[in-house]
């Protein structure tokens, strides 16, 4: 069985705590009067991937329920479900790049201490707790903006704790209410494309914040579905046939701004560039419910919090990098992998992929630009994190930028390493060295239907392809509990299956440092497995106490690096 498989057998769909409706080890009650705080570590840690909620109303209704209870509405849903996610969600801080050195009797601890900055047993229980509270209110939602808020934000909880399948339940129930809603409120016959030539009167008025969150969770539930579909096969929804009439979500406005006047959504440089304004309202600012003071004070305490100006860099640049990612996936992987046996007809259409993903890395906004280069990767030193003036919201945001940039290369270069591994004899040579015009004469002769560019493109993909392996194996391998944690332990098995083919076929002269850095040097076959791959197994071990499936993964793992490595040391001895 694949390990994709693994998630939709039996076995596996009724693994304890896949339910919704308990929790392991018994329910905690809710301390109401800590419920802001956690809220503020939300809007700290979470919030600022997806910034979608009326964020001032959310604090001042944990203010509300801190003082007088919760109730059974909307809000007290979004509240708990925020909670659940403020209690397990950490800062991106020196313990998650610079874990202590780690072993696999860590990565089994039941302790309810912390260990490197993640969530304890206790406050997993806890976060349960807040979740399956939201969940006994999800069903009394009604299709509106704030019932589609609830449904994502318990799909991205969900994600957290690492059960895709339950978590795109959740995702598709919240596309189903914001389509419901759009069609309640523009009509059952209205075309979606349209709703953006709505008149726009003034940037503080009711339409405009509601069009802000409308525009803000279509993006989310469509990124949402298209990250899912590229690892599971699962059904696409009506939202993405719609043809939006925004490129990009609405960011928040200056103040006073005429909005008559308001920029090109579909120009994202000008879209940005609206969010570096220092004097911008957040979005969905409160209306004159309550006292001007109150209003003043929950905006610049939901300013302090949010980062929103990274945050809004980040959100924008996500959509954009989201739509080449779609095309690149829509292009390379529509056809399955026999139409990548003959390249040929892939390399010009990747080269211009490339030279857009190569764009958009080398200009990204200077709030993206914070994971600092060294030799080989993206990454920071410790000593600029113990300095103190390092954002971690910054950090944490570039970070994640930096990894979908990595995949979308990972997976434009994968078409070129599939034919490499099947197609291509071994050459002995370093192609890293200058000798590369071998390897271009021996392609040429090789295959009669590539022409010398041809055979330099190709060249330079499979260096790419191996290059963006050996970076997913190190930056993708952080103690983190985040969105995409699951689809970072996804991308380190295909990664290191993608080496580890690159070996068996023969090609170990293509890694740099050679193939002992993905298992250990002085490895014999009989020890525990070290390098780059025993890393990547550690971090499957530590969190397969909360997704089964994981030590399925570090399973086959381990036993397809000691194949290849025997396979491996039995030619160095020919």
């Amino acid at each position: 069985m694949s390990l994709v498989g693994v998630l939709f057998a039996n076995d596996h769909a009724h693994d304890h705590g896949s339910e919704s409706t308990s929790v392991p080890g018994g329910l905690i009650p809710p301390n109401e009067e800590h419920i802001p705080l956690l809220i503020d570590k939300f809007l700290q840690n979470v919030h600022t991937k997806n910034p979608v909620l009326d964020v001032e109303q959310l604090v001042k209704h944990a203010r509300n329920i801190a003082s007088q209870g919760l109730g059974w509405d909307a809000w007290s849903c979004l509240v708990l479900l925020a909670s659940a996610l403020g209690t397990i969600a950490k800062s991106f801080g020196a313990t998650t790049i610079f874990p202590s050195s780690p072993s696999v009797g860590r990565a089994t601890t039941q302790t309810t201490s912390a260990p490197d900055g993640t969530a304890s047993q206790r406050e997993l229980q806890q976060a349960e707790s807040y979740f399956v509270l939201a969940c006994r209110r999800l069903g009394s939602l009604q299709y509106s903006i704030l019932g589609s808020q609830c449904y994502f934000f318990a799909g991205v909880y969900l994600m957290y704790t690492m059960r895709p399948l339950l978590s795109w339940q959740y995702f598709a129930q919240s596309s189903q209410l914001y389509q419901l809603h759009m069609k309640s409120t523009h009509g059952i016959a209205a075309d979606i494309s349209k709703l953006g030539e709505l008149p726009i009167h003034h940037a503080h008025t009711p339409d405009i914040k509601r069009r802000r969150l409308e525009e803000s969770m279509y993006w989310s539930c469509f990124k949402s579905e298209c990250e899912f579909r590229v690892e599971l096969p699962l059904p696409q929804s009506e939202i993405a046939s719609y043809a939006h009439p925004q490129m990009f979500p609405s960011p928040p406005s200056p103040a006073g701004l005429d909005t008559n006047s308001e920029q090109d959504t579909g120009d994202l440089e000008r879209t940005l560039s609206n969010c570096s304004t220092s004097n911008y309202s957040t979005i969905g600012s409160i209306q004159s419910t309550t006292s001007d003071g109150e209003d003043s004070e929950l905006r610049q305490h939901a300013k302090q919090l949010c980062n929103e100006e990274e945050s809004w860099y980040y959100y924008l640049t996500e959509i954009a990098l989201r739509r080449i990612g779609n095309r690149i996936i829509n292009t390379f992987f529509s056809q399955g992998q026999a139409a990548w046996l003959d390249v040929k007809p892939l390399l010009g259409i990747a080269l211009e992929f490339d030279t857009q993903v190569s764009a958009w890395s080398a200009n990204l906004p200077t709030a993206m630009q914070q994971w600092e280069m060294n030799d080989t990767i993206r990454a920071p030193t410790l000593a600029s994190f113990l300095d103190g003036t390092r954002n971690p919201v910054t950090r944490e945001l570039s970070w994640a930028t930096d990894n979908r940039l990595l995949e979308m290369r990972s997976w434009l270069c994968q078409p070129f390493l599939y034919y490499f591994i099947h197609c291509q004899p071994p050459i002995s040579f370093v192609p890293h060295l200058p000798d590369q015009d071998t390897f271009l004469s021996a392609v040429v002769k090789g295959t009669s239907n590539l022409t010398p560019e041809n055979a330099a493109a190709l060249h330079h993909f499979i260096t790419s392809g191996i290059e963006c392996a050996l970076k997913v194996l190190d930056v993708r391998a952080l103690r983190h509990r985040h969105h995409g944690l699951w689809y970072d332990m996804r991308s380190l098995m295909t990664a290191s299956l993608i080496l580890l083919a690159v070996v068996m076929s023969g090609h170990e002269a293509w890694i740099p440092s050679g193939a002992s850095i993905l298992w250990g040097h002085g490895f014999s076959g009989e020890e525990a497995i070290g390098g780059k791959i025993g890393r990547v197994m550690v971090e499957f071990l530590f969190w397969s106490a909360e997704s089964s499936v994981l030590s399925r993964h570090r399973d086959v793992l381990d036993e397809v690096t000691r194949t290849v490595h025997r396979v491996w040391a039995e030619r160095r001895m020919n």
